[in-house]
């Protein structure tokens, strides 16, 4: 049995490819979050969320049409 280094671990949870693809298609989000008072308060950079999601989108329709050229009828 082989457990993994923090550092293994942290490469299979990421997907360092998408986020390299997200940087250079939709730069770096100005997502910023804060402490008021007791509560954690997050203002999310609408422009990034939705280029990220095109690219999400993109990449699901390309593996779409490679599975069903392969598995397809």
């Amino acid at each position: 049995m082989h457990y993994l280094t923090m550092a293994e671990l942290l490469l299979v949870k990421s997907t360092p490819y998408l986020e390299e693809l997200t940087q250079a298609r939709c730069g770096s989000s100005k997502t910023r979050t804060y402490q008021k008072g007791n509560e954690r308060i997050t203002e999310y950079d609408n422009n990034h969320v939705m280029c990220y999601r095109a690219l999400l989108k993109e990449i699901q329709q390309a593996g779409v049409k490679e599975y069903l050229s392969e598995y397809g009828q």
